[in-house]
């Protein structure tokens, strides 16, 4: 078998990666990641993860719970800002007045 040691992107940085890999490949793993709000010391970051423990009971694995969260919120922005729920002025308002 190979002995190289795996070098991945941040899609494999959760737990799933350990599950499917098994200890031995995941154990000196080297992956590239954004920060998580664990990692953060900001009063935004502190908030969203105080949030997500009471609803989740433990802290998100990847940072993924944080783009969703952005995403809906800059969709939810564009909505009010656009006054519509339209996909073309939702895009417009996110393209040219966010």
């Amino acid at each position: 078998g190979i002995k190289a040691t795996f070098v991945g992107g941040n899609a494999a940085v959760n737990d799933e990666f350990v599950k499917i890999a098994g200890p031995n490949v995941a154990q000196g793993a080297l992956m590239t990641q954004e920060p998580l709000p664990t990692d953060l010391d900001y009063p935004q970051s502190k908030a969203f993860l105080a949030e997500y423990m009471r609803r989740h009971k433990e802290p998100p694995s990847s940072p993924w719970p944080v783009y969703a969260a952005d995403a809906f919120k800059a969709i939810a922005a564009a909505i009010q800002g656009s006054g519509s729920t339209d996909s073309k002025a939702i895009m417009n308002y996110l393209r040219n007045d966010l």
